[in-house]
């Protein structure tokens, strides 16, 4: 039992149906017109070329191809740009003449041709056409449009075969996408500008270690959910075609075709080393799944996530076939068309032994409609376990939730070994409370932010009588992310992930990204118990958004892509299946790894690089943000500030540490390289990283040497350190159940609702009282975090302690720092044994800040 003495203490806890067949050439549509605003920082002068694969801050179907006023574009303030998109219905073939008025600049293109210039800043100024032939049917129309400031205004007029004059387009001719989820985030959206490929804006082609092959066959076009190799050594692809929520209404799921699992052969570069599509063959294997997303083999039998159920598949009679389906995980619901089974990685935590080991899944929460009352940012209720990874024991067949707070965990991963065990993180999308995308670890007992909505929604009252269920943890604190991913500037909807075992960047992991495309390169340390670290440009030039990423028996990376309606695609693409071979290369001239120090940054390069340049300051710029979680979907850039570089000290000629004053902990740092070339010409391949820092290391952690390379021990110590998996949370959002008052009975049973529990501070305020334990603990380490008060001296200064057994106090004061003291700790002061013995080291920060010490009891 641990008792409190009057203290202000902290512990941290931790649509339609979906068809197996191939999607049609014509997309299901409906009346309207598609229209995308996106704001950009400076007043344009001319039509400004947006950095592709951004999210707009707003996707709405308006009913014609008139816009007028602040409030006609969405109500996104000026400066802002506008892709308006349709098709368009021709019913009498013939030469046809447009007519574009605009206020200021705007461009017609139809079918894909530019037809109509009016750029420029100007007031409603009109622009004809000229004679257009269009056959009968549908043409696609895109306009774009951008206004500095002032009066907004838009208008497409048209003369068809036989009018005399211009007219309104009529809106039963228009028509764009139905069935789409319109994604939204705010801040501002970035120009081109005249950068070049991976400066600040995306790569062009595939890194230079590998080499691409293309492995479809003629009139293969797989939209792959999941991924694995089987015993065999055959490639097993799961596919579904993706449906997404249209306005008011959501798919009927309960109506959906079963999926099919597709083994491919020919693909190994032992028997197809020139990646010639002809020598792929592809066979169905197995038939009767909902949504394959996830898939793993292990032994002799395939395991697939499918909505409902883990299943594990076999093989009885040895045909290639997986006739026999058995459920091994099982116990959520699957009513909305966002709510998938994402996974699956193996751990075989008992060696080599009998024991299957486990399988480990997540489970991605709900969307609904916002026309809906009760509904806000598009997050609807959810049923048991919904936004929580899973963990199945294969020797038990038993399922149970191992942490919460996931939105979209599309895709598990297996990361660097510690302890001796593998480590799993996952990668969540932007939306509700995730104010971007992020990377993270996956640590049991955890909550990773995602609070899953509760209150009642009429239109679902029968499936949620009382509202949704909260999501899992969701009293512990915020398990902070070990990388943000910039939303637009360099993701958009992270998938898998996967440990890079071999070569120079070897401990390092790739990420998969859908709609932005391409892979992203992450570099992961462990700083003081906790994981962070740096991402870098990787990747782009392939046929589709990265979904699935995996590794072949011989060492080659396999790509499966997919896309959706709307802007859930990569460059409107929707289905992918490529190799990744490793190539004679030279080592790419890039950044190699960023690393935190006590006072900066060490930046490694992969190459080395002139010592006059590494030493200069000037050539470092910097800038740091946070985030702040809330139910809007997405969030922009908060505290947004420049960094400048104080020093720039060369470790070697690879490697430079530069000092940042100024950085703070719990902010994403920019990190850019000005134009940097090496001898021979050839320039930096991104001089771009981002860094998000959780912690700062102690003095003796500094190093030269990328942290992975070293012993990284499981948990830290000092203020804001989580607590390994296997802690007990004492202080949470729900604390009231774990503690009370001396001498006044059991623990409180005050009834707390969800938003009680949510907004609570995660901590306990007194100013006097004794509190104990609910619960009673044997040999433990307990960490302790407390704020004195400013003012007081002495024992005045935030007097307190923490009584173990109630034999034993820990002095909790406010000491002045080593400095200030200016003498030797006595009995009475921060960390002692009170009147025992006092503390070896002054665990103090001084009144008015936050301090930490653990006992190891």
């Amino acid at each position: 039992m641990i008792l409190l003495l009057g203290l202000l203490l902290v512990l941290p806890a931790h649509a339609a149906v979906f068809k197996n067949a191939q999607p049609t050439e014509v997309e299901a549509l409906k009346q309207g017109v598609t229209l995308r605003v996106y704001r950009v920082e400076q007043p344009p002068i001319l039509m400004p070329e947006l950095v592709p694969g951004q999210t707009p801050n707003a996707d709405v179907r308006i009913d014609s191809l008139e816009v007028r006023g602040a409030d006609g574009f969405a109500g996104i303030d000026s400066p802002v740009v506008a892709h308006l998109t349709a098709k368009l219905r021709v019913d009498i073939a013939g030469s046809h003449r447009f007519r574009l008025t605009s206020d200021d600049g705007s461009f017609l293109d139809i079918n894909g041709l530019q037809v109509i210039e009016n750029d420029g800043r100007h007031a409603m100024v009109p622009v004809e056409s000229g004679t257009i032939d269009l056959g009968a049917g549908l043409h696609d129309l895109r306009v774009r449009y951008f206004d500095s400031w002032g009066e907004r205004g838009l208008l497409l007029e048209w003369q068809p075969p036989g009018a005399n004059d211009f007219s309104r387009i009529p809106p039963d001719l228009l028509a764009t996408e139905a069935g789409v989820t319109r994604v939204i985030s705010p801040g501002i959206k970035r120009v081109l500008e005249g950068r070049r490929p991976g400066d600040g804006v995306p790569l062009e082609d595939v890194h230079p270690s590998f080499r691409i092959d293309n492995l479809r066959p003629e009139g293969f076009k797989p939209m792959v959910g999941s991924m694995c190799f089987d015993a065999s050594g055959r490639l097993i692809v799961g596919t579904f075609f993706p449906i997404q929520m249209g306005g008011a209404t959501l798919p009927d799921m309960e109506s959906k075709e079963p999926d099919t699992l597709i083994a491919i052969t020919g693909i190994r570069p032992s028997e197809n080393p020139d990646g010639n599509p002809s020598l792929v063959e592809t066979r169905v294997v197995a038939e009767g799944l909902f949504e394959p997303a996830g898939l793993c083999a292990v032994g002799e039998a395939i395991y697939v996530a499918q909505r409902r159920a883990i299943t594990k598949l076999t093989d009885t009679d040895g045909d290639g076939f997986f006739e026999t389906h058995e459920n091994v995980g099982e116990g959520w619901d699957a009513w909305n068309y966002h709510e998938f089974t994402f996974g699956l990685e193996h751990i075989d935590r008992d060696g080599d032994g009998p024991h299957p080991g486990y399988l480990y899944g997540a489970l991605s929460t709900s969307i609904a409609p916002l026309e809906w009352d009760g509904v806000t940012s598009y997050a609807g209720p959810n049923g048991p376990w919904r936004g929580g990874v899973i963990e199945v024991d294969l020797s038990t067949n038993t399922t149970h939730v191992i942490a919460g707070g996931t939105r979209t965990p599309n895709g598990l991963g297996l990361g660097p070994v510690v302890d001796g065990e593998p480590t799993l993180f996952y990668a969540d999308n932007q939306g509700s409370w995730m104010p971007t995308s992020q990377f993270s670890e996956v640590i049991p007992g955890r909550f990773y932010g995602h609070d899953n909505p509760t209150g009642f929604v009429p239109n679902l009252a029968e499936r949620f009588p009382d509202g949704g269920l909260p999501s899992v943890f969701v009293q512990r604190p915020r398990t902070p992310a070990a990388i943000l991913l910039p939303h637009n500037e360099l993701s958009r909807s992270p998938t898998q992930s996967l440990l890079i075992e071999h070569g120079p960047y070897e401990g390092q992991m790739l990420l998969g990204e859908l709609t932005a495309g391409g892979l992203r390169r992450l570099f992961l340390e462990r700083v003081n118990g906790t994981w962070q670290g740096a991402v870098f440009r990787h990747s782009q030039g392939l046929e589709a958004g990265v979904n699935r990423l995996i590794r072949g028996p011989e060492g080659a990376l396999y790509i499966g892509g997919i896309g959706g309606n709307g802007n859930w695609n990569w460059n409107d693409t929707r289905f992918g299946l490529q190799r990744l071979s490793p190539s004679d290369a030279d080592v790419a001239f890039e950044m190699h790894s960023v690393s935190a120090t006590t006072d900066g940054f060490i930046i490694r390069f992969t190459h080395d690089v002139a010592t006059d340049w590494l030493a200069d300051p000037s050539n470092y710029r910097l800038s740091q943000w946070s985030y702040e979680p809330t139910e809007d979907y997405g969030g922009p850039k908060m505290n947004m500030e420049p960094l400048e570089v104080e020093l720039a000290t060369v470790v070697n000629s690879r490697a430079v540490r530069i000092a940042v004053p100024g950085v703070q902990v719990g902010r994403c740092i920019a990190i850019h390289c000005d134009p940097l070339s090496l001898e021979t010409g050839e320039r930096i391949r991104s001089p771009e990283a981002w860094y998000t820092l959780n912690t700062r290391p102690i003095a003796h952690e500094a190093t030269d040497e990328p942290s992975f390379a070293r012993a990284a021990e499981r948990s830290g110590l000092g203020v804001g350190v989580l607590p390994p998996a296997d802690a007990t949370p004492l202080i949470t959002g729900n604390a009231a159940a774990q503690w009370q008052r001396v001498g006044r009975g059991g623990p409180s049973t005050e009834a707390r609702t969800h938003a009680d529990v949510v907004s609570a501070p995660g901590y306990i305020e007194t100013t006097g009282g004794d509190r104990e334990t609910a619960a009673l603990f044997g040999d433990a380490r307990f960490h302790i975090e407390w704020y004195s008060p400013p003012g007081g001296q002495g024992q005045s200064a935030g007097n307190s302690g923490v009584y173990v057994q109630g034999l034993y106090e820990l002095q909790v004061l406010g000491t002045l720092t080593a400095q200030r003291l200016g003498r030797e700790l006595r009995a009475d002061e921060a960390g002692a044994i009170y009147g025992v013995r006092a503390a070896s080291a002054n665990s103090s920060n001084g009144p008015g800040e936050w301090q930490a010490y653990d006992i190891w009891f």
